[in-house]
């Protein structure tokens, strides 16, 4: 998270009043980002939505590129909970079948998405 006060924002734009748009690209990309985490908290299935929590943390929820990478997430499962709403001992169950079925895996806080692309394909079904 980037935080500015006004004052250097305002100093930045009087070096470069284009800058203003600049500005506005980053605000539209954090509100899309924000409406889209909402939208993944609307999942009802549990299971459904700690993967589009996992895909988003990610990087890759809207990524329309295949052949991804396995990615870290340097996260405990208590902090995972949280964000996703749901509980801690849900999470573990989730993780343990994921992580049973080459998704991903698991050590001391930290998460490795191993296939992302069969997770997009669990959240698609």
């Amino acid at each position: 998270m980037l935080h500015l006060p006004q004052s250097a924002i305002r100093e930045i734009v009087d070096l470069d009043p284009n800058a203003w748009r600049y500005f506005g690209v980053a605000a539209a990309l954090h509100f899309d980002s924000a409406i889209g985490a909402v939208g993944d908290l609307l999942i009802r299935d549990h299971v459904k939505r700690a993967i589009a929590v996992l895909l988003r943390l990610g990087g890759v929820r809207e990524c329309t590129q295949s052949d991804l990478l396995p990615i870290e997430l340097d996260i405990s499962q208590q902090d995972f909970a949280t964000m996703a709403n749901l509980a801690r001992t849900t999470v573990g169950t989730v993780f343990r079948m994921l992580a049973a079925a080459g998704q991903i895996s698991l050590s001391y806080r930290r998460v490795v998405i191993l296939a992302p692309d069969a997770l997009k394909a669990m959240l698609a079904s």
